[in-house]
């Protein structure tokens, strides 16, 4: 796959979840906007791409010489290999995914929580940005407010 392809899809699916995004933060309680989200229409999509990239390149970029003994369990192979732009586009589209569904997640989880969406925003920029953290902050808020980790 050609770099400017590869740019290509960078650029599509990193400004395809912004919309979705800005509909979770700026209308957490729209039910049918979260179900657009948590239905898992765009999550799954990228998923697909991913799949896709998997598939038609990433898959050969672990048969690559350069790559080929790689040690996954290695900081410095793995790095190599994330050097390898097809592999690099695939683990970006992972994360858009992954981020946007624990995103959807949360705003459903919230609503039936009842919090305000001066306590939620900040949280869901959280996960836009640093995933993990959003998520993290979220199970404490939902643990200082309902005194519970888990959801029902």
């Amino acid at each position: 796959m050609s770099t400017e392809v590869l740019s290509l899809g960078f650029q599509i699916a990193s400004w395809s979840v912004l919309p979705f995004w800005a509909m979770l933060i700026l209308m957490p309680d729209w039910e049918a906007g979260s179900r657009l989200v948590a239905g898992a229409i765009l999550p799954a999509l990228l998923a697909a791409a991913y799949l896709v990239l998997l598939a038609a390149g990433a898959g050969a970029a672990f048969l690559a010489v350069e790559v080929q003994d790689a040690d996954l369990f290695s900081l410095a192979d793995l790095s190599a290999l994330f050097q390898v732009p097809v592999v690099a586009l695939a683990g970006w589209l992972h994360y858009l995914a992954f981020d946007l569904f624990v995103g959807a997640w949360i705003a459903r989880d919230s609503r039936r929580m009842h919090l305000s969406l001066l306590l939620l925003a900040p949280v869901l920029l959280l996960t836009l940005v640093l995933g993990p953290v959003g998520l993290l902050f979220y199970i404490l808020l939902r643990f200082m407010l309902a005194g519970r980790l888990a959801a029902d």
